[in-house]
């Protein structure tokens, strides 16, 4: 299962396999990367063709509004850590340094 998705009982038992499908699916761009370089083939649009990512997943595709702005707006949740550990905590550890601040000698 960790191969395909992973699952959030790995966290609760502290197992390994917790980060596997995250080092896999790195693994799997190098790799694809170089099979491309080495002239391997698949389909010609991985997106928006026949048997693409939007013909599977979704019931329709508007380009225009897929296109639209793109390299102008970027939709992503980026956020620099200022902490080495799991973003969750980062709430809990500002309070903790704050409470330290505020009480320290």
């Amino acid at each position: 299962m960790n191969q395909l998705s992973g699952s959030g009982g790995n966290i609760f038992d502290r197992a390994m396999a917790y980060k596997l499908p995250i080092a896999l699916a790195a693994r799997n761009g190098i790799f694809s990367a170089r099979l491309g370089a080495l002239g391997f083939t698949a389909l010609k649009d991985p997106i928006a063709g026949r048997s693409g990512y939007y013909d599977t997943f979704c019931e329709s595709f508007n380009p225009d509004s897929f296109l639209h702005r793109l390299g102008q707006v970027h939709l992503a949740d980026v956020v620099i850590k200022p902490y080495a550990a799991c973003r969750a905590t980062h709430p809990s550890i500002d309070a903790a340094l704050a409470i330290r601040t505020k009480h320290r000698p």
